[in-house]
């Protein structure tokens, strides 16, 4: 980077996430699931996650505000775990952001739990979930470790009374109508909660009003960034194995009817392509017909 360019656009590193994944999964269940209502529930709530999810995407790709961001992050260090919606590496702050659960009409009542209530199907469901500021708060060890060990001892001593300050938790929140305190609400969570349409004003607020930029150039942010995603881990969860449905892979799949193929032809005596050919084996992975008219159709 030259050194009179100024850094001033966000840098997508990683923007993959799960949630499309986890939705086509759980939609491809719903044929054989006994409890369709909480099935649906389910992928209602996932619809919503994945919307507020790129909500905040747009958002930051219209700001000009230099940082890097990474989405949908799964920590493994050591015996520590950290699952984070976004880091967002600002000169600021970087800020751990939960979004996937903020959806419905969301009451924060106490530090410990937020209530929650969403419709499925015009039918009104409550529930209770985990305070997402004390989740991310637990998270900040976990990063702060990762931190240090990419310092020397001069640095970590530095940098030590800095770092609970730079981590900062972060609750996006699709508008400002869907959320609600009482009495209860602790004040830090309260200044940390913020709609999606008010996110780059409180980002700039924050950078406006830093005393100390910990991280204030491009280098430093891309390292902060590359020290994250080096403990990052790509998950790989059953999403219908609460609902006792069997998930088939396509590997799984295609070597099952390679076998079925193989058996068909010793038992009838003949050739592979009589029962069916490697294109349609394929096909019938990509397909996967459910009855005799659909099997039909990509034969």
């Amino acid at each position: 980077m030259g050194i009179f360019k100024k850094f001033n656009e966000p840098v997508f590193m990683k923007t993959g996430n799960e949630l499309e994944n986890k939705l086509k999964v759980l939609k491809s269940g719903l044929d054989d699931v006994e409890d369709k209502d909480a099935l649906r529930a389910d992928i209602i709530l996932t619809e919503m996650g994945l919307q507020g999810e790129n909500r905040v995407i747009n958002a930051l790709k219209k700001s000009d505000i230099g940082m890097y961001v990474l989405r949908d992050i799964h920590i493994h260090y050591g015996n520590e775990k950290a699952n984070i919606d976004f880091c967002i590496i600002t000169p600021a702050h970087c800020y751990l952001v939960e979004c996937q659960s903020m959806i419905g009409n969301i009451l924060v009542s106490g530090s410990r739990h937020f209530k929650r209530k969403y419709t499925v199907d015009d039918k009104e469901i409550a529930d209770t979930i985990i305070s997402p500021y004390n989740k991310i708060s637990k998270y900040k060890t976990v990063l702060k470790n990762i931190w240090f060990e990419n310092m020397n001892v001069v640095d970590k001593a530095l940098f030590m009374k800095y770092t609970d300050y730079y981590y900062k938790p972060l609750i996006v929140v699709p508008n400002e109508a869907g959320i609600s305190f009482d009495k209860q609400a602790p004040v830090k969570i309260k200044d940390n909660i913020v709609a999606v349409e008010h996110l780059i004003d409180y980002i700039n607020e924050d950078i406006k009003n830093t005393k100390r930029k910990n991280l204030y150039d491009q280098e430093q942010m891309e390292k902060v960034a590359e020290s994250i995603l080096k403990y990052h881990r790509e998950i790989s969860a059953n999403y219908l194995d609460k609902y006792h449905i069997k998930v088939i892979n396509d590997i799984t799949l295609k070597n099952d009817l390679v076998i079925y193929r193989t058996r068909k032809c010793n038992e009838m005596g003949i050739t592979l392509d009589l029962v069916f050919s490697d294109k349609e084996l394929n096909d019938i992975v990509v397909a996967r017909p459910r009855t005799i008219e659909d099997l039909v159709k990509v034969l």
